[in-house]
């Protein structure tokens, strides 16, 4: 059976047809429940003439944006946020310039109030460390109430 075989035969499964309508729906649901929960952080963000529409705007832009640091920072800290949301300030972060935050990103690593907060938080020290933070990456890696998935996607970073 060619692809386009089994495409049209899923296209006329009904049951198939509606599960993958029911996914969808859940989907769009969950988005914009995420949408909904960032929209302060878009405000923030906004206020400080970061023109974006979701905090993920940022992780896909070449432009710098500094006067949205100090935001995402507090926002991260704060951690009540969806877990994707979180993810997605803490890959914001995942800048240079965050180095800035250094402390509170460690602390964050190490002491993550949710999975969001915990993978956010890894990717944003992984981006912006330099040699100079060899020693904390060491505490990182080594600290024994790390979780053991966070440690293989801080290290992969």
């Amino acid at each position: 059976m060619s692809a386009a075989e089994f495409a049209a035969k899923l296209a006329s499964d009904q049951e198939y047809e509606r599960g993958r309508a029911n996914f969808e729906e859940q989907l769009e649901a969950q988005a914009a429940g995420w949408r909904k929960a960032e929209a302060p952080l878009v405000g923030d963000l906004r206020a400080v003439g970061v023109d974006v529409d979701s905090v993920w705007d940022l992780v896909n832009t070449d432009a710098p944006y500094p006067s949205a640091l100090p935001i995402l920072i507090r926002y991260l800290e704060a951690g009540d946020l969806p877990d994707r949301v979180l993810e997605g300030v803490g890959r914001a972060l995942a800048v240079g310039p965050a180095i800035e935050f250094w402390d509170r990103l460690v602390e964050l690593v190490l002491s993550p109030s949710s999975e969001g907060q915990a993978e956010g938080s890894a990717v944003a020290v992984a981006a912006c460390a330099t040699a100079e933070q060899v020693d904390d990456l060491i505490r990182i890696v080594t600290e024994t109430k790390r979780r053991p998935e966070h440690i293989f996607s801080f290290v992969l970073f």
